[in-house]
């Protein structure tokens, strides 16, 4: 799999991939930075989602991103991604992201390859360390 590059397309098509911190930046009408790196993890799941064993699932533990240029609404944003790595349960991705214009964003992440029944017990020890009153539980102070 290293090496390997993929591509892939979505548009700007609705408010919940606007930037919208307070009501004067919603006006932009601009793509969000935290849209965008939503779509590219998007696209590293589904890439390896139908390559892991049904037991396994990808997570992302790094994700680093330079937003270089604004993207305005009913844009087409088109992002290059490659393996540069793949180590142990680690799959290291770079790419690029542009919209119709010009290179909008330059990124890296990295998955790790986990085991869902481990995850889900992480998971549920932190929930069981919480009592019901929202407080952490006294062994765990």
């Amino acid at each position: 799999m290293k090496g390997k590059e993929f591509n892939y397309s979505f548009k700007v098509k609705d408010e919940s991939y606007l930037w919208s911190e307070d009501n004067e930046v919603i006006s932009f009408h601009a793509l969000s930075t935290s849209s965008l790196l939503e779509e590219i993890h998007k696209c590293t799941y589904n890439i390896l989602k139908d390559l892991l064993e049904k037991d396994q699932v990808s997570v992302v533990s790094h994700s680093c991103i330079d937003h270089l240029s604004s993207t305005p609404y009913s844009f087409k944003v088109f992002i290059k991604l490659k393996i540069t790595d793949v180590s142990y349960n680690k799959v290291h991705f770079q790419g690029e992201a542009f919209d119709e214009i010009n290179k909008i964003a330059t990124f890296e992440l990295t998955r790790n390859i986990v085991s869902k029944k481990i995850l889900r017990k992480n998971l549920n020890q932190k929930m069981e360390s919480i009592n019901l009153s929202g407080q952490i539980s006294e062994r765990y102070t």
